[in-house]
């Protein structure tokens, strides 16, 4: 091995060692913020949802492979609801299967109901994989009162007529303010995530988001 191979060695090795201590730190703190929320929101740790969740045949799950881990869970139940969030740890169905890649989270929410009853719908953000689709007839409802949630976000669902006439305008006004979320309906319960943040998602805004979620749906 040549000089200049021992150098480079010992940068990658430098740089594994830095990047260790610092995701380490971020842990701890993160574990320190999350005991925090717990104590703040009166939240419970576990939680058994994986069987509710693969019934309704969320869009989520579809981004997994053959296998996948619903992780982390923590509940709160209140007022005929209950609350969980979640870890959804996956391999990507689209990942190269030749490489090691380490497995994707996303953190979600997910709300069970007692007497409320909804329709089904998603609502999912325009990028350019859904703006594709829709040129070949994928759904999308948009409200032209509404253009700028109509730009961000696509809507569909089984019943377009239903949409059009329930679908909050609360919910749509609190949507055009934000970026990123996915919502999806179903008769008894209500899942929102988004895609960034990871295992770090923030734990507080989630809740916050889907309690204003929760209370437009009403």
């Amino acid at each position: 091995m040549s000089i200049i191979d021992l150098i480079y060695l010992s940068i990658v090795i430098l740089l594994l060692i830095i990047t260790s201590r610092s995701l380490s730190k971020k842990e701890k703190a993160f574990a320190i913020t999350k005991q925090k929320f717990l104590a703040k929101y009166a939240f419970k740790e576990g939680g058994s949802i994986y069987r509710e969740l693969h019934k309704h045949g969320f869009l989520l799950l579809n981004r997994a492979d053959d296998d996948y881990e619903i992780a982390s869970v923590i509940s709160k139940t209140r007022e005929n609801e209950t609350i969980y969030i979640f870890d959804f740890v996956f391999t990507s169905k689209y990942s190269d299967k030749s490489s090691a890649n380490r497995p994707s989270v996303i953190r979600a929410a997910f709300v069970t109901f007692e007497r409320k009853t909804l329709f089904e719908f998603a609502v999912l953000p325009e990028g350019l994989w859904e703006k594709t689709k829709q040129l070949f007839g994928a759904q999308d409802v948009d409200f032209e009162e509404y253009p700028e949630f109509s730009k961000k976000y696509v809507l569909k669902g089984e019943d377009e007529a239903m949409i059009r006439e329930r679908f909050p305008k609360k919910l749509i006004q609190a949507l055009e303010n934000k970026q990123g979320i996915f919502i999806e309906g179903r008769e008894n319960c209500l899942l929102v995530y988004k895609e960034s943040g990871g295992q770090f998602s923030d734990y507080e805004k989630l809740y916050e988001d889907v309690v204003l979620f929760n209370k437009a749906l009403r």
